[in-house]
């Protein structure tokens, strides 16, 4: 069984370029989760992990939503 995964943001935000605030948050992963997200970062040619989890949690919104308004 994995153990118990987390998040929570704190409240530092960053400067964004595209949206005027990025927030820094803490998530915690299994060893099988970081492998499998750092291979699909590196699949893509994404340079720097967070990008590559904000790219997993938008796609994987993106997917839930389509699935709930089955718009797929």
């Amino acid at each position: 069984m994995s153990p118990k995964k987390s998040c929570w943001a704190t409240s530092e935000k960053l400067a964004s370029e595209a949206s005027g605030a990025v927030h820094k948050v803490v998530v915690t992963l299994t060893d099988e989760q970081l492998a499998a997200a750092e291979g699909w970062r590196s699949a893509r040619g994404i340079p720097e992990r967070s990008e590559a989890l904000g790219e997993l949690i938008r796609l994987g919104l993106l997917s839930e939503i389509s699935r709930v308004y089955r718009l797929a």
